[in-house]
């Protein structure tokens, strides 16, 4: 089987299962704005597939709460940035301006008033509302993210086999994570790792996006991918029920990148 075909077979488990439940009381306006003419997109790789719930004030004043699934962000002619997404309350594409959004709202119901701060940290990217960090500090949270952005989209991917990831299955995430980001250098704290263990595990990872972390990590070589296959084997016993659906994926994967299976 080809790697592609390993990943089309992953995002099919991901995009039949439900988004979870909205943790706040949806409201949406009559009509949507329809005025996001975009010029450039940034490169969020972290961005594609994180989900959550925004608060949004439109042109028109008129408040909206929804979750969405975010693809891109874009950089409208006018320079404000905005996420293009999908909103799961319209099952449409909707583009939001990141000033326009008041507030995010996890999907275990925290609110993060800081919009930009949560953005940047859930994201990947530097994303400025005002003063809040400096370039240094947003450069280390790119190299954290991305050091384990890998195993973290393939790991939340198996996570969704089931339809729902559990505390146990995000503890794995987080521990077979903690010694890639501890390897770059830069001394993570234990919030930090447990932040960038709970945006992966978060994530709604896409055909494209889940193809580009299997190739990476079979260009690591095969220490990288047994590292991720056994936390991977971990992940689906972790909530006691080994189920025959996760154990064929996640063996198609150990066979496309290992040429054995793990379990």
């Amino acid at each position: 089987m080809a790697l592609v075909d390993v990943a089309r077979r992953m995002a099919a488990h991901v995009e039949r299962r439900p988004v979870p439940p909205a943790p706040r009381p949806v409201s949406l306006p009559p009509e949507d704005d329809d005025e996001i003419f975009v010029s450039r997109s940034l490169r969020g790789r972290n961005a594609h597939g994180q989900t959550f719930m925004i608060e949004y004030l439109n042109a028109k004043g008129e408040d909206s709460r929804r979750r969405i699934t975010v693809l891109k962000i874009e950089t409208m002619t006018t320079g404000a940035l905005a996420l293009y997404a999908t909103c799961h309350e319209r099952r449409a594409f909707r583009a939001f301006r990141i000033d326009r959004i008041t507030c995010c709202i996890d999907l275990d119901g925290e609110v993060h008033d800081d919009v930009g701060r949560f953005l940047s940290v859930t994201l990947g990217i530097p994303v400025r509302l005002s003063a809040q960090r400096e370039p240094s500090e947003e450069a280390r949270w790119r190299r954290l993210l991305n050091a384990a952005r890998a195993e973290g989209i393939v790991l939340a991917a198996l996570a969704r086999i089931d339809g729902e990831v559990h505390d146990a299955e995000v503890d794995v995430l987080t521990a077979t994570i903690m010694p890639i980001l501890d390897s770059t250098g830069l001394d993570p704290t234990a919030e930090e790792i447990e932040t960038i263990g709970r945006g992966l595990s978060r994530l709604r990872p896409s055909e494209n996006t889940l193809y580009d972390a299997l190739d990476t990590l079979r260009a690591r070589g095969p220490a990288a991918v047994r590292r991720v296959m056994l936390g991977a084997v971990q992940l689906i016993q972790a909530d006691g029920r080994l189920r025959p659906e996760e154990v064929a994926l996640v063996n198609e994967v150990s066979m496309e990148l290992l040429g054995a299976s793990v379990i």
